[in-house]
């Protein structure tokens, strides 16, 4: 689950960004408010445009955007605007978050994105991408060279976005990591747009994939498993899932996955005896977080770890 705000993003810790305070460069700097300055009326778009009259704003390097609107309106259009507007005096930007929000502010799938594309299209330095939230969300026209770590968290990833990622430009992705989720709160993708993405990076240069919080990890496993972006990888996420024995069993049966070094399985539904079948693996193997069924009039219901 998602408890606390970012304290460190992109190897830097989080400093939050307030009027008349000197702001430290060797921090990521957050921009955000909270319900106390939302009651007294101050607008999210005014502390944006403000931070960049800052002096040697240049030097920042790394941002993380927090809680732009408490009501879970508007969407993120406007600061995504004033961003690219602003985008020279940010020449250096190595790391950008979107959506620092954490369940006490806004549940994740209140938080109203919109096409973020254009922001990876404005700083071409970038290294790392960081959003939260994909009701509206969309990332279109992906073409970036120097793009090392990609992380995308919902409750619920459309099958837009995937396509979006699908016919991406990455060249240089070392770290994938999607937060699929469930029906409910957005997913309506299926393997078939998860396969899409996976043969996109067949011949790159992943070190780590993640297939996070999905209620469908079971029918992923395999495609997976089977994918030729194994060959590179060192870490393979499956964690916050719903996954179970059927699944877990086809990575025991997985020659392809011999030469990672971790497997994040956290937040299961796998039995005690095929979890002790994976403690022997000969990778380090994360099945901490198991879960039980859930029944109800003979119905057996599994959750992901983030829905709401």
């Amino acid at each position: 689950m998602i408890h606390d705000n970012l304290s460190d993003f992109n190897g830097k810790k989080v400093q939050e960004f307030k009027a008349g305070t000197l702001l430290s460069y060797e921090c990521a700097i957050k921009v955000g408010i909270d319900w106390d300055e939302y009651d007294e009326g101050v607008e999210f778009t005014d502390k944006l445009k403000e931070f960049f009259t800052q002096p040697n704003v240049e030097k920042v390097d790394t941002l993380v955007i927090g809680l732009w609107a408490p009501e879970s309106e508007p969407d993120s259009s406007e600061l995504v605007k004033i961003l690219v507007e602003n985008k020279d005096k940010l020449p250096n930007l190595k790391g950008l978050m979107v959506g620092d929000i954490v369940g006490e502010e806004q549940e994740i799938s209140w938080i109203e994105q919109s096409d973020l594309g254009v922001l990876l299209l404005a700083f071409p330095q970038l290294t790392t991408f960081h959003v939260r939230g994909g009701t509206g969300l969309r990332i279109s026209d992906i073409r970036h060279s120097n793009l090392l770590t990609l992380i995308i968290e919902t409750g619920g990833l459309s099958a837009e976005v995937l396509n979006d990622i699908a016919i991406s430009y990455l060249p240089n992705l070392e770290h994938l990591e999607l937060w699929l989720g469930e029906h409910s709160y957005g997913f309506d993708g299926g393997p078939e747009d998860v396969q899409k993405v996976l043969k996109n990076f067949e011949d790159g240069k992943l070190k780590y994939l993640g297939l996070r919080n999905s209620e469908i990890i079971d029918q992923l496993t395999p495609l997976v498993c089977n994918s030729p972006v194994i060959n590179g990888l060192e870490s393979l996420d499956l964690s916050l899932g719903t996954m179970s024995d059927e699944s877990a069993k086809v990575i025991l049966e997985s020659s392809a996955l011999l030469n990672l070094k971790f497997l994040n399985l956290e937040h299961h539904f796998i039995s005690d005896a095929v979890v002790a079948q994976l403690t022997k693996l000969p990778y380090n193997v994360n099945v901490s977080d198991q879960q039980e069924d859930d029944v109800y009039d003979g119905e057996v219901y599994r959750y992901i770890s983030v829905g709401e």
